[in-house]
């Protein structure tokens, strides 16, 4: 059965535009935790590359998602790593700096009313670690002015407008924020949200989607980064039948321009990999180990893989983990 759906798939996978030319490094082991560093910035060129061209085709809605699971970045798992999250937001803002984007990097603030407010337990600490890092953005590096520092510290007791002024008048071609309407200002061209998600007692829906509204009014285009808007119903009837149906077609409205995951075998563990599907933009791929499919026992089959298909298409032999 398992030989048969990769034949099928490489069939489908063989016709024309099924598939872009993405193919995974051989002995790539994505089970690893941190991975190598060459293989983040595999993952970080991807993806920036698919949002540069999504932003530059007008054909793709303005509202877009990318989904990226391996084990680093899947928070559903204890091997969630968020300085992976923070480079990978880093390399995509700086790739839409080189073509002249202004991009604002927004993680949503703490939710809720009362004892049950709080932010997200992945997103703990992400606002304040990205004005932290190493933008290499200072005076004579290489991304100058990718963001504005404060030539001197404002006054705390300056309030109001003016406040508001200096923080403007700081503000470089990478900016940072919040989710809400208000964040969105009008020479804004990306917006990249990080992990936006529900919690129990507090819903992202109304501040996403009057951030959504404003987003459509200006023309920037909103970039969901792992995005998991399932409803997780709370007293007080907080995301339960009511609206739910509004809340579905707002998440379905972001078209999902990249997404990569692994194939695991009937396990609750995540283990051993089996393969990887991509899709990207330009095609999908799937990904399944070079040295064939894995049997229930572990060892390899060989022969197994449909590599004719898969070279014509683009998916090359490459190796997903292997699951050792």
């Amino acid at each position: 059965a398992d030989l048969d759906t990769l034949r099928a798939s490489g069939s489908i996978l063989g016709l024309p535009g099924a598939s872009d030319r993405f193919s995974l490094p051989p002995n790539i082991w994505l089970n690893t935790t941190p991975s190598p560093r060459g293989v983040r910035r595999m993952f970080y060129s991807d993806i920036t590359s698919v949002v540069l061209s999504a932003v530059a085709d007008t054909r793709v809605p303005r509202r877009m998602k990318v989904v990226c699971s391996p084990p680093e970045l899947n928070t559903q798992m204890d091997t969630y790593r968020v300085g992976t999250l923070l480079e990978l937001a880093r390399d995509v803002a700086l790739g839409c700096h080189a073509r002249g984007l202004k991009t604002r990097i927004c993680v949503q603030g703490s939710m809720g009313e009362g004892a049950f407010t709080g932010t997200p337990r992945v997103l703990s600490g992400v606002n304040k670690l990205l004005t932290m890092m190493d933008w290499q953005a200072m005076p004579g590096e290489p991304n100058e002015g990718a963001i504005a520092y404060p030539k001197e510290p404002v006054d705390p007791l300056r309030r109001g407008d003016q406040q508001e002024n200096d923080k403007e008048a700081t503000e470089g071609t990478i900016r940072f924020g919040a989710v809400g309407a208000a964040e969105v200002k009008p020479d804004d061209d990306v917006l990249l949200v990080l992990l936006p998600q529900n919690m129990v007692g507090a819903s992202i829906f109304g501040p996403l989607a009057a951030m959504a509204d404003a987003c459509d009014e200006t023309g920037a285009a909103l970039i969901l980064l792992n995005p998991d808007l399932e409803d997780r119903p709370s007293s007080g009837g907080l995301m339960g039948v009511r609206g739910r149906q509004a809340r579905v077609d707002f998440a379905s409205s972001f078209a999902e321009i990249y997404s990569f995951r692994l194939l695991y075998s009937g396990t609750s563990f995540m283990y051993p990999i089996r393969g990887a599907v991509r899709m990207s933009r330009a095609g999908v791929g799937l990904l399944p180990p070079a040295d064939g499919r894995v049997d229930t026992e572990g060892g390899r089959i060989g022969s197994s893989q449909p590599k004719a298909a898969l070279g014509a298409a683009g998916g090359g032999a490459a190796a997903a983990g292997g699951g050792a």
